[in-house]
């Protein structure tokens, strides 16, 4: 008898163990989705983190939403308790499904549900609507999901399969082959730094105007001040979606809880999808808010040269505006809970989490800003170390009094500027060397200019580790032995590391521009 136990607890231990192994290596094959400022992943994780009926106010939708909507503003400016469980390309279905088990733990007074994919013609593709289901925990909510996607008309691209409810359950069948792909968030995500320090909210720091999308042209015409409302004709749009949008008002009504359909800030909604909305709205019987509407526009401040991150999401300067509107509405429409007058664990978890979400945005407005002497103030600060590195002509860069004048401030000697320098055209600059091994080579060049061969190593006064390397007039830099990507291999650059957060957080390239002086250029921004 003791030999079967003992057999029978080794069979349930290694069925533990397998079953347990099998979820880390579900998690760590599983894409995590963290592109720029998106942090889907992480937004669906954190919720669950969410004292049990803790949120009044939750946000569901797409990326538009993700980018309009900051609980911690609502929080610090009217005292309101919120979580943006917006993911990045989500589906109405994805929304229903999120909404459903969302109100598993919480008790929300209001929902707002953005209405973008109202107005599509067809779904979103289904290797991007994956997005918003793989993160939700498993159970009966999840099982539903995966069912209504596997059988739903789902636009797929030509050389993509369609995936089975087998794919749905068990993603290691799917993302198998990422095993060459593993990165180091993969690991980190995995191992537990997977929070959302936002609540969800994506601080977005392009601005419209200095995109390639951008048309002045058309800005001067009107084209992005919004239409007014009027009564227009309007074709039928997705059914599948407009049926989900009355489920979730079902279930809204079934949970005593206020829906409120909106529609962000958005250049290529119209004055027909706002009736086509509206019409929906007044049908189910719930609110609409279109911050299209050149009333509220005006009402709100947009502008979307410089509210906009592009011509559908808005950036932090946008969504701070965006944000505040909705606390006003809610503040003036719904008996909602002030958490700052309160001795609550509610009150206490915003302000336990608050330092972390204000380095987040400290970070978001350094990276938004465009200006080299702002930048130089802004990065000179005791929680920020910096890397000044360059490969080639820094001596040629056209550098300003003040801005030489800031150089010096942050202890960096401008010697290293010139053309008769030592150092010739490279440069390493670290603000914190605590422990350094540096090894610079001074050998001559073809063009009779002295040149320095760097290669340097050390720690940050967090004990980060880095490396520099300036060699044949190419410069690179690793943090953490990740390579620093964003570095322009034969230019000027600072790489910025936040030491709150643990992470590179910024990378420039410094360059001459047309009008003779030096501005910042970043990988993808210009």
């Amino acid at each position: 008898m003791k030999r079967k136990l003992k057999i029978l607890a080794k069979i349930v231990c290694f069925c533990l163990i397998f079953v347990l192994l099998l979820d880390f290596v579900n998690g760590l094959f599983k894409p995590k989705w963290l592109e720029d400022r998106w942090a889907s992943s992480k937004t669906n994780v954190s919720f669950y983190k969410l004292e049990k009926n803790s949120t009044d106010v939750l946000f569901f939708g797409s990326s538009v939403v993700a980018a309009s909507a900051d609980p911690f503003q609502l929080y610090n400016e009217y005292g309101i308790s919120s979580y943006n469980l917006s993911v990045v390309s989500q589906t109405m279905s994805g929304t229903y499904f999120w909404v459903k088990e969302a109100l598993q733990t919480q008790k929300p007074k209001v929902i707002f549900v953005e209405v973008k994919t109202l107005g599509r013609k067809h779904d979103k593709l289904e290797s991007k609507a994956r997005k918003s289901y793989d993160y939700m925990r498993l159970g009966k909510t999840k099982l539903e999901y995966a069912y209504a996607t596997v059988n739903s008309d789902k636009e797929i691209k030509d050389n993509e399969e369609a995936q089975g409810i087998f794919e749905y359950l068990f993603p290691l069948s799917l993302y198998h082959t990422r095993w060459s792909e593993l990165d180091y968030d993969d690991y980190d995500f995995v191992l537990g730094n997977n929070n959302s320090d936002t609540k969800g909210y994506a601080a977005l720091t392009n601005t419209f105007k200095y995109t390639s999308k951008y048309d002045k042209a058309s800005d001067d015409a009107g084209k992005y001040d919004g239409f007014d409302a009027k009564k227009v004709e309007y074709s039928k749009y997705n059914a599948t979606n407009k049926e989900y949008v009355e489920k979730i008002a079902k279930l809204a009504k079934q949970n005593n809880v206020e829906l409120i359909l909106y529609k962000t800030p958005d250049t290529s909604w119209s004055v027909k999808k706002y009736n086509y909305v509206n019409d929906l709205a007044k049908e189910l019987g719930v609110k609409y808010l279109d911050f299209n509407l050149k009333s509220m526009r005006k009402a709100v401040g947009i502008n979307f040269a410089e509210d906009g991150a592009d011509n559908i999401h808005m950036n932090i300067s946008g969504g701070k505006k965006v944000t505040s509107y909705i606390g006003k509405y809610l503040t003036k429409n719904f008996n909602l809970t002030n958490y700052k007058e309160k001795d609550s664990s509610v009150t206490k978890s915003f302000q336990w989490e608050m330092a972390t979400y204000e380095a987040q945005m400290k970070n978001a407005k350094l990276l938004k800003e465009m200006n080299l002497n702002n930048y130089l103030k802004l990065i000179n600060d005791k929680d920020y170390a910096f890397i000044v590195v360059a490969g080639s002509s820094s001596h040629k860069l056209n550098f300003s009094t003040e801005q030489l004048d800031l150089f010096k401030d942050m202890n960096i000697k401008i010697d290293k500027f010139q053309k008769d320098s030592v150092y010739g055209n490279n440069l390493v600059y670290v603000s914190e060397d605590v422990k350094s091994d540096a090894s610079i080579n001074i050998s001559k060049e073809e063009d009779k200019y002295t040149t320095a061969v760097i290669d340097q190593g050390g720690q940050f006064s967090d004990g980060m580790s880095y490396s520099a390397k300036v060699s044949g007039g190419l410069c690179s830099v690793r943090v953490n032995n990740n390579a620093c990507g964003d570095v322009y291999e034969d230019a000027m650059n600072i790489v910025v590391y936040d030491k709150k957060t643990k992470s590179v957080i910024d990378t420039v390239s410094l360059k001459n521009n047309a009008y003779g002086t030096v501005s910042i250029g970043r990988k993808g921004k210009g």
